[in-house]
């Protein structure tokens, strides 16, 4: 057994694996590599520390970008669902809202001379609608005013101004896709205004009474 443990070490020591060397310079070059393997690995995760904070400046920028284009998508929908910025036709009968813009030159109309089609064939249906003009329209109203019901270019209805309150009985076959928009013409300023009002043409529907008329939300036409 002996004999057999003396062979091994022998072995081992004429292949190199147990070394005995006390030489100074083997381990100074051992530790200078050391060293440059330790600056490498040091200046490898500086750069990927910095690669990191770019990334991550980088996230940022982007997730900034995506909530200013999601604004902008929400206002456009906004813009896609209610282009004139009214209501569909939820008034409640008050003043607010409505008044038109008067601090630009609009466009000026001669008497557009209305008229509305036939009750007849075809235009078989009709609704009641019933407006007033907002308070500070009021004051330039005149029996001469005139206002209309329109779906598309085609009038179906028109109405006169009884003390600044129009009665309309709109016209229609039933099967209309476009909304009802109204139109009024003040004969004294000889301005034209459209409703911001958009509403569903729909058989013996009663949009607003005499007694408690509709606030005429609109634009200048």
């Amino acid at each position: 057994m002996k004999h057999w443990l003396f062979i091994i070490s022998a072995a081992m020591l004429s292949s190199g694996l147990f070394s005995c060397s006390d030489d100074p310079e083997d381990y100074s070059d051992d530790l200078a590599e050391i060293k440059k393997m330790q600056g490498d690995l040091s200046a490898k995760l500086d750069s990927l520390s910095k690669a990191q904070k770019d990334l991550d400046k980088k996230q940022e920028d982007l997730n900034k970008k995506q909530e200013e284009l999601n604004k902008k998508q929400e206002e456009l929908n906004k813009k896609v669902d209610d282009p004139d910025g009214g209501d569909d036709g939820g008034d409640d009968g008050g003043d607010d809202g409505g008044d038109p813009d008067t601090s630009t030159v609009f466009k000026k109309f001669e008497n557009p001379g209305w008229t509305s089609v036939a009750f007849d064939g075809d235009f078989a249906y009709s609704m009641t609608v019933v407006y007033q003009l907002p308070s500070d329209m009021k004051g330039d109203a005149t029996s001469n005013d005139l206002f209309a019901a329109f779906v598309g270019d085609e009038c179906r209805a028109v109405g006169k101004s009884i003390n600044g309150v129009f009665l309309l009985t709109v016209i229609g076959t039933g099967n209309e896709s476009e909304p009802v928009v109204f139109r009024y013409w003040n004969a004294n300023t000889q301005y034209m205004y459209e409703s911001l009002d958009k509403i569903q043409f729909t058989p013996d529907l009663t949009y607003g009474v005499v007694d408690n008329p509709k606030t005429f939300k609109c634009k200048h036409f």
